[in-house]
């Protein structure tokens, strides 16, 4: 066994415990997961002599005793790690003010060397980040989630390569910077290009006070869902080059103040899921010249299809999914002239096509899953549609 160079543990959900002296192995190179136990022979220490690159994933970081058992780590000292996850469970006996403290401590010992790409933090209680974040030049990736007292984001705000960041269940979080530097003029998050908000229940905005500043001047990707208290407006930084926006569970006319929508002028894909008061931002997607690709899931009050939606003049693909109450798709289809896909999905409502489909000689596919009624109409040759999509190159119905 000491020559032994790889240990792959992923997705062994059920252990518990590693084995007893694990840092013995002078020759392992790679350790994708280590759980920190409670005796000699499994804590953290174990990993302090190990040459240890590629991915490493920390299990029960709430094990860890202080600071200084954290430090014995020694995680700076090893350049060929590339992907770093440090994860708490489970409730704390010491209490809520302990807790932080302890965490905040533990996170700061745990400094990784500055080679590393990606990082997850879940389950961490502090409230501030640690301080060697902000040294981190080669990250592109960061993950926190389940750290509900966290509400300082700012290490962050200067990484030069980070590209993705990750928000979920950071329930304190209320800005995703408190405030600017005064004077700066650096760009904040200058080359993030994903940004993904999820069940961030107090987030406002992205900057609380201070000079106006550029933020996000690369993002091309936004995905928010489940943050009741957000309100962007045409003044929020970073939507001006935004492609692809997803959002889920909340309240579009809430979340986008009126007349703040059209100005995602670059957007190209738009997927709206489970959200109410679509109505209200209707008819400024009309604005949305550049949009190709638009997806409605579960929207539960939807009767029918807004009528500014047939004003959308570049819209190639249309994905109805799981809209319960639709009963009917409007005659204005044909309108969306450059219209090569239709996806009809579990809409159990709609009865039958418009005649007026005939009419789309650019669509190219039309699937149909999921709608009993819609499929029995569609069968070929006899069913009471098939001549209104037979011209179709390629249609999917089950």
């Amino acid at each position: 066994m000491s020559n032994l160079r790889h240990i792959i543990l992923d997705e062994c959900w059920s252990l518990s415990d590693m084995p007893y002296r694990i840092g013995e192995l002078a020759s392992l190179r790679t350790l994708s997961l280590f759980i920190v136990g409670d005796t000699i022979g499994n804590h953290l220490g174990e990993l302090e002599h190990l040459n240890l690159g590629g991915r490493l994933e920390i299990k029960h970081v709430e094990r860890v005793k202080n600071d200084l058992t954290a430090k014995k780590a020694s995680l700076v000292e090893k350049p060929n790690l590339r992907d770093l996850v440090l994860r708490w469970k489970g409730d704390r006996t010491s209490s809520e003010s302990a807790t932080i403290r302890e965490d905040e401590k533990v996170l700061e010992a745990l400094e990784p060397h500055p080679n590393l790409v990606t990082l997850e933090i879940d389950g961490f209680r502090g409230r501030e980040l640690a301080l060697w974040m902000k040294n981190m030049k080669n990250i592109s990736c960061i993950c926190i989630q389940n750290c509900r007292n966290c509400r300082y984001l700012s290490p962050l705000r200067y990484l030069p390569l980070l590209k993705s960041l990750f928000l979920s269940y950071v329930e304190a979080l209320e800005y995703i910077m408190e405030e600017n530097e005064v004077g700066c003029e650096t760009a904040i998050f200058p080359s993030l290009e994903e940004l993904d908000l999820q069940m961030l229940p107090n987030l406002k905005g992205w900057l609380k006070e201070g000079e106006v500043v550029e933020m996000f001047p690369n993002l091309q990707s936004l995905y928010v869902n489940d943050c009741e208290s957000l309100k962007l407006t045409s003044n929020s930084g970073g939507l001006d080059f935004v492609t692809k926006l997803k959002l889920g569970d909340c309240k579009i006319g809430s979340c986008f103040a009126e007349g703040s929508l059209r100005h995602l002028t670059a957007l190209q894909e738009l997927q709206i899921q489970y959200c109410s008061e679509l109505e209200d931002v209707a008819e400024e997607m009309k604005h949305l010249h550049l949009l190709k690709r638009l997806q409605l899931d579960l929207i539960e009050d939807m009767v029918s299809l807004p009528q500014a939606l047939q004003h959308i003049p570049s819209l190639q693909s249309l994905t109805l999914c799981q809209i319960p109450r639709l009963t009917s798709l409007p005659d204005w289809l044909p309108n969306l002239a450059y219209l090569t896909e239709l996806n009809i999905v579990y809409c159990p409502a709609i009865p039958s096509l418009p005649s007026s489909i005939q009419g789309m000689s650019n669509l190219k596919l039309l699937s149909i899953l999921g709608c009993p009624r819609l499929k029995s109409r569609c069968e070929e040759p006899n069913g009471e549609d098939w001549l209104k999509i037979s011209h179709i190159p390629r249609l999917y119905i089950r």
